[in-house]
Parts: structure tokens; C-alpha cells; sequence
């Protein structure tokens, strides 16, 4: 996970892409319960994570990747929402109530569901009014946002906030993984859209 927010070169399927890291704004959660799904399927049914932490403002950044000799292309590798910025030192599944990783086969995961081609992260305690909110502004919001641009909504009402971005290849399953700091602390969460699962990391050149 840590090498995907670090800018850098892959080969993917015998292309040549580079990764950078851009912001994308900021989640305010008011209850700490994170969610990760599709904004333009949320549902107050939805459940969060198990793993909580502080109510607060938390940003979001994006593991960007472009495609050499294709300057428009750009997917989204994988997207991370930043609660400390101690290093990470290890990496465990994000869970739902009633999820058990050792029920898990090779290769399986745990993920949320994306059929808009877009992810998010935003707090359980607001997944009704944002449902609310993007009846009406789902469009403007969020048609047409590819490659690494990002959007947020905010509920004026109880303050939340919610990062919205495009979802690597499209629509899929994707996991969401939470990184630990040395002394167990949430250093943060990574929903990741899988695009550099297969790539092979480029090796760093030495300057001269």
C-alpha cells in the first residue's frame, strides 16, 4: 500500500505509467464511523467499518496514474484518507460487522460495491442526508469526473463532509485496507481500485 502513494514508475501490461499523489479534500466525520462505497448508490443501511476513530476533519489524497505517451489518461490507483500522519508499519483488512477474514479463500477480499464507476469516503451518521443531498446534485456533481479530479459535498447541517472520486478501471468490487501506526494507532484507511495489482514497481535511477 505504501508504494502506491509513493510517486514513481510501473510497468503495467507492457506500458510504461507514473504515479503522483494529489489532494482531493477533505472528510469531516462527526461520529469517526468511516464508510467507503459508491456515492451514487449510498443507502443509511449501509455499515461502517469497525475500526472507528475520532470525530474530525481527516484529508484525502489519490494514488494518481498516468499512462506514458497517453497525457489524458489517468486512473485512479487507489485512494487513502489520512487520520495521522505517523508511518505506517502494518496493513489488516478494513472490516463490516460480521466480516471474518479467515473465512477468506486465496485471492478474496471483503469490498464495497461500485456501479458508477466512483468511490467515497464519508461518515455513517450521514449517509441519509448525503443520500438526500445527491438525489438532486448526483449529476452536476459527479458526471464527467474521471481520471485523478475528485469532489466533495458537504451536508449544511450537521457539517460532514464527503470525498467522492473515480474508481480505477470502473465499476467492481474493491477492498479497503487500514494501515497501523507502531503503537496501533489508525494511521489511515486505503480503499484500493487495484489498477497496479498486477505492476511491477519500476527501479529507482541514481543521480548523478
Amino acid at each position: 500500500m505504501d508504494l502506491l502513494f509513493r510517486p514513481g514508475r510501473w510497468s503495467l501490461s507492457d506500458r510504461e505509467v507514473e504515479t503522483e499523489v494529489r489532494p482531493a479534500g477533505v472528510v469531516r466525520l462527526t461520529s469517526g464511523r468511516v464508510v467507503a462505497a459508491d456515492p451514487g448508490w449510498l443507502d443509511n443501511r449501509l455499515e461502517p467499518f469497525t475500526a472507528t476513530v475520532a470525530p474530525g476533519e481527516y484529508p484525502v489524497d489519490l494514488a494518481v496514474v498516468r499512462f506514458a505517451g497517453d497525457p489524458g489518461h489517468e486512473r485512479v490507483a487507489a485512494a487513502r484518507l489520512a487520520i495521522s500522519p505517523e508511518p505506517v508499519v502494518s496493513w489488516e483488512p478494513a472490516l463490516e460487522p460480521g466480516q471474518d477474514p479467515l473465512l477468506l479463500g486465496d485471492g478474496q477480499f471483503y469490498g464495497f460495491g461500485v456501479d458508477a464507476g466512483l468511490g467515497c469516503f464519508v461518515d455513517a451518521d450521514a449517509l441519509a442526508a448525503m443520500e438526500g443531498i445527491l438525489e438532486n446534485t448526483f449529476e452536476d456533481t459527479f458526471v464527467g469526473l474521471t481520471g485523478g479530479s475528485a469532489a466533495q459535498v458537504a451536508d449544511p447541517a450537521s457539517g460532514a463532509t464527503l470525498v467522492g472520486f473515480s474508481s480505477g478501471w470502473g465499476d467492481g468490487s474493491y477492498p479497503t485496507w487500514i494501515g497501523r501506526t507502531t503503537g496501533g494507532a489508525i494511521a489511515c484507511f486505503v480503499a484500493d481500485f487495484l489498477v497496479l495489482h498486477d505492476a511491477e514497481r519500476a527501479p529507482a535511477v541514481a543521480v548523478q
